[in-house]
């Protein structure tokens, strides 16, 4: 056989069947458990007489079984992106101010130890100069702040410059744009540009008015909820259907409360009809957060939420969740992600003063190991600064990991290492095992039931509708 054995692994699948899972591929076979012994001599390279005697399988059944294999199982090479100057996303961080003082901000009321400024024109033309001279097209572009509308003006000029970068043909094509605010300054003129450009929005959101008013609040103590609601309602009005979504933070005064990850979802939607979200846990650089909660991501309720997914999958429903998406377009193209996560690599951020750095979340000023360089220095200074902090981010990079290239997840892993990296200065801690060890019990999850869906017709066409709403 061309397949290595170490490249395959054996799922259970029910009572008499295994999963035999080639993960450099995504190729599947389901095989009786009565012959798991005999493959795995097929897969190791046995000879056929070796196998006969050991396994007293008759020689047909053997060559069936050889003959199954081969058919199944396609090729052994990882089909990692081979594209290296490869850009997915720039990040503007326009402001380094707020209007706002969220009790479990991150970072620093949004100033991420900055002081509070607005980015020029000037940086923002840098930006755009040096990244499309040295990628080419930016497929997306997010507009981050502070609060970002307090420097509308900037995301206004950084739209109207790629549509003069594309009518000199230095893009062919204008980026997908997205901009989170915290949803309280949301004016006419605003609505005018997210209208005209036709910028995807997430507002930030925390549930009902109860508990996003106990966390997000004005510097004046006061809360935002009904600000927010209203202003969700405007913007439903200029963008279509899901060009509005929603970011929840959940921390432990919900855990306190009694308000569970599924109760926050619900809520939102109900109250704004925004089906389109993401809820993520607050963390701390080394779990210094008051605000930290003990929900985690492997926890059950997470599961929870992960199993609503399945269930609209398998019933040709649009799925919203933007990991799960992700998992099944991995799936269907059969493509391995070459990073644990992009940042350094495919994605930067840019700090209102030109400071660049690998993530938004990474982006602090008073931790230069975590800053790149400045997008106002020399290009070739601004490259060579890029090169070198990539030797940083190697625990990022699965293509060049053994722990990675022979781990049967590979294709479906992926996590946030941000607090991770800003706490632990580019190691990799111990409890990395916590990661590996739910997303080899994800993945597992993840193939068996697409496998199981395979069988039952009524499933399989009804996923394939989801697919199509869902990337449609």
């Amino acid at each position: 056989m061309n397949m290595q054995f170490n490249k395959t692994v054996f799922f259970n699948y029910d009572e008499d069947y295994e999963l035999l899972f080639h993960f450099p591929t995504y190729n599947m076979l389901k095989v009786e458990k009565i012959y798991k012994s005999a493959i795995i001599r097929i897969l190791k390279g046995e000879s056929d007489s070796e196998i006969i005697k050991k396994e007293s399988i008759p020689e047909l059944k053997l060559r069936e079984l050889k003959d199954t294999i081969k058919g199944s199982f396609n090729g052994t090479e990882y089909n990692f992106d081979k594209l290296e100057n490869k850009l997915t996303r720039i990040t503007f961080l326009v402001t380094t101010g707020c209007n706002l003082k969220c009790r479990y901000c991150y970072a620093h009321e949004g100033s991420y130890n900055y002081p509070a400024e607005n980015m020029s024109k000037e940086t923002a033309r840098n930006t755009l100069e040096y990244f499309t001279k040295g990628y080419g097209n930016i497929p997306n572009v997010m507009f981050f702040g502070g609060e970002t509308l307090l420097n509308l003006e900037v995301v206004e000029f950084i739209c109207t410059e790629f549509e003069k970068l594309l009518e000199r043909n230095v893009i062919n094509k204008i980026p997908n744009y997205s901009l989170v605010t915290n949803g309280t300054l949301l004016s006419k003129e605003a609505l005018e540009v997210i209208e005209k450009h036709q910028i995807g929005v997430t507002v930030s959101i925390d549930g009902d008015k109860l508990i996003n008013d106990k966390l997000r609040i004005y510097k004046n103590g006061k809360g935002t909820f009904d600000t927010i609601i209203k202003n969700i309602k405007k913007l439903q009005t200029i963008l279509p259907e899901g060009g509005v979504s929603y970011e929840a933070t959940y921390t432990n005064l919900h855990e306190e409360m009694g308000i569970t990850v599924q109760s926050v979802l619900d809520t939102i939607e109900e109250l704004t009809g925004i089906k389109s979200g993401v809820i993520m846990p607050v963390k701390g650089v080394e779990g210094k957060n008051d605000y930290t909660p003990k929900y985690d991501i492997g926890d059950s309720e997470y599961r929870d939420l992960k199993e609503n997914n399945w269930n609209k999958l398998e019933k040709g429903e649009k799925i919203e969740d933007s990991e799960f998406t992700a998992l099944i377009n991995r799936f269907i193209e059969r493509r391995i992600p070459k990073y644990i996560c992009s940042i350094g690599y495919e994605s930067f951020t840019i700090a209102p003063n030109g400071d660049l750095f690998p993530c938004h979340m990474l982006t602090d000023a008073k931790l230069d190991n975590l800053k790149i360089g400045n997008i106002k220095e020399e290009p070739e200074s601004v490259k060579k600064s890029i090169e070198q902090f990539k030797k940083k981010l190697q625990i990022l990079r699965k293509s060049e990991s053994s722990r990675c290239l022979d781990c049967y997840a590979i294709g479906l892993c992926g996590f946030c290492p941000a607090m991770e990296i800003a706490s632990n200065g580019f190691e990799i801690p111990e409890h990395f095992d916590d990661y590996c060890t739910r997303a080899r019990k994800n993945a597992e999850y993840f193939v068996v039931r697409m496998a199981k869906n395979r069988e039952d017709e009524e499933k399989w066409e009804n996923m394939q509708k989801s697919i199509e709403l869902t990337f449609s």
